[in-house]
């Protein structure tokens, strides 16, 4: 059983289709998670190529020696590339953060100490620094969409369009 595992994880030439579909199948998974639950796909991003990273590196470092097979090429230039991309991950879920962070910032300068909540907020597609945030604040039947703008690492509000429920 645990040969047959070995085998499926680091045997480039064995499993080549079942290997495929799981790929398949996670990739699905994820998104599916990432929209149901409104994680941010970067966060997945982080846990995947970190996985895909140390199985590159047992793999050139452990299942290689074991079988007595040379490393080759392809297997630094996967390990740098899952390096390169999980690098990139983090950075871009630390810039996302830091933009949510001061989202929150913004809206509880704006309310004072009342309570709120925010809906949503997410990136305008045709300005890639623009924002709309959707938020309440509670007890009131009014909803706010506030737009801001994301410049030199501080964010800038621009206008806030309230619509009253009756």
């Amino acid at each position: 059983m645990r040969k047959g595992v070995v085998e499926f994880l680091f045997n480039e030439k064995k499993y080549r289709l079942e290997k495929f579909l799981l790929l398949l199948l996670l990739y699905f998974a994820t998104l599916y998670i990432t929209t149901v639950f409104q994680v941010s796909l970067f966060v997945l991003f982080v846990l995947v190529f970190m996985l895909v990273l140390i199985m590159s590196l047992i793999k050139i470092m452990w299942y290689n020696k074991k079988e007595k097979k040379n490393t080759s090429v392809i297997d630094w230039i996967g390990t740098l590339l899952a390096l390169i991309v999980l690098a990139a991950s983090v950075f871009l879920y630390l810039q996302e953060n830091k933009i949510e962070n001061a989202v929150y910032e913004a809206i509880e300068d704006k309310v004072g100490d009342e309570d709120f909540t925010i809906d949503y907020f997410e990136r305008i597609e045709k300005n890639e620094n623009a924002y709309l945030v959707h938020y309440t604040i509670g007890g009131e039947n009014t909803e706010y969409w506030g737009w801001y703008d994301w410049q030199d690492g501080e964010l800038i509000h621009n206008f806030t369009r309230t619509i009253e429920n009756n």
